[in-house]
């Protein structure tokens, strides 16, 4: 079972083995992840906060509304193609805390349920990468909203054999 850290040093430390157990290259491309994932969230933020003032008629709207808004912005595929490369960093250090363990959850039943929830956000975000490639690659999103890309997802899923 893992504890918490009690002091600053413990602390310290357990970043440090967390650390060692993830390669140098994974630990910067997860640090961008978090990086994009706070970018996503404060433009989500700010939709909201621009239709809750009514100024410029916006609509509230989540994360693929966000990518949606980045890809109209000037430079925007650009953009995007960073907040995609960033969220694939972000989904990929939550499959490796769900798969190794990095930071030494355990095995009891609430670390399984965390490592769970880590594999479950990393699934999501993994989602909001190829949302974000399809709208690059405009097979989706452009203002079609949610609901046309999910359609858009099930037509072609629909479209394979069996």
């Amino acid at each position: 079972m893992t504890t918490l850290p009690t002091n600053l040093h413990d602390a310290k430390a357990h970043l440090d083995h967390a650390r060692h157990k993830a390669s140098p290259f994974i630990e910067k491309f997860a640090r961008f992840g978090y990086a994009a994932k706070g970018v996503v969230y404060v433009i989500v933020g700010a939709l909201a906060a621009i239709a809750a003032f009514g100024n410029g008629g916006g609509d509230t709207t989540g994360s693929r509304g966000a990518l949606d808004t980045i890809a109209r912005q000037p430079f925007g595929q650009a953009l995007l193609g960073l907040v995609a490369f960033g969220l694939a960093g972000y989904s990929l250090w939550q499959f490796i805390r769900a798969i190794e363990d990095p930071e030494n959850e355990g095995s009891d039943g609430k670390a399984i349920a965390r490592r769970i929830g880590f594999f479950i956000s990393g699934v999501v975000h993994f989602g909001l990468v190829m949302y974000a490639l399809s709208v690059m690659l405009g097979g989706g999103g452009g203002g079609g909203g949610d609901d046309a890309g999910a359609q858009s997802w099930s037509a072609r899923a629909m479209s394979y054999p069996l």
